[in-house]
């Protein structure tokens, strides 16, 4: 990747503009080798840091069920039902880059929606209804949805996650194309809605973006780089079985 021309990188991020999501075989990086190219998609930003970051390069998350001294060396449970990366942040993550170091025995694939794809082919009725409609995202209220194991947050938490909102259509800053940016199955609240009205839209929306002809699921191989654009696709885990270790990088 040191050997990247500043042609490759630049066709690089041009691809990843038009497509959401690229995939790179037989890529295992080294940590200084990860961000380097992370920063291809723009500045590395962790912002999850936890004890769960590589110690040697804090802005690389673990993501394994690995244990080592009795607690696993990363975080093992990633988010499995349909999300945007730091959806909850008043500023949307840019890119997420994966990469597999430990497959795993069985399992684990990870899916993706195309929402400018879904985006697209929403009726005009359904374009012009939701075309200033901004979303309540809430990450206290989406927590027993992605975590069901953890409880409820605390005050301390929910002091630290304060509520921003988005638009449902999201404007890509680069391209300009649309994405359908509804996110999981969260009910969230729709600025100046009333709840039924707010949960039947959302409902709709977010099982329309999950559509099978707008999703694609990966089956991972060791050595596997992902990297996707959170403003173009969203994602979800599936469980698995067996030890399993990533390395995850994240671009604003």
């Amino acid at each position: 990747m040191s050997t990247l021309t500043d042609s490759a990188k630049e066709k690089l991020t041009r691809l990843l503009a038009n497509n959401g999501l690229l995939v790179i075989r037989q890529c295992d990086l080294s940590p200084d080798q990860l961000i380097a190219f992370s920063r291809i998609f723009g500045e590395v930003v962790a912002y999850t840091r936890s004890s769960f970051s590589l110690p040697s390069h804090p802005d690389i998350l673990i993501l394994s069920n690995i244990e080592a001294n009795g607690k696993t060396i990363g975080s093992p449970v990633s988010g499995r039902v349909w999300h945007l990366d730091g959806h909850y942040l008043e500023k949307i993550p840019a890119c997420t880059v994966l990469n597999m170091k430990t497959l795993q025995r069985a399992g684990g694939d990870t899916w993706f929606a195309n929402m400018q794809l879904a985006y697209d082919q929403l009726t005009p009725e359904i374009k012009e209804k939701i075309s200033e409609l901004k979303v309540v995202i809430s990450r206290v209220q989406s927590r027993p949805y992605n975590y069901p194991d953890r409880g409820e947050a605390t005050p301390e938490e929910r002091a630290a996650w304060p509520d921003v909102t988005h638009p449902v259509v999201l404007e890509h800053p680069e391209t300009g194309k649309k994405a359908l940016a509804v996110g999981s199955n969260v009910p969230w609240k729709i600025v100046g809605q009333d709840k039924y009205s707010a949960t039947a839209l959302i409902t709709f929306l977010q099982e329309w973006v999950r559509r099978e002809r707008f999703t694609y699921r990966h089956v991972w191989r060791e050595g596997d780089l992902l990297i996707w654009d959170n403003r173009v696709v969203m994602h979800k885990a599936s469980p698995y079985q067996g030890a399993r270790m990533l390395y995850r990088t994240t671009t604003f």
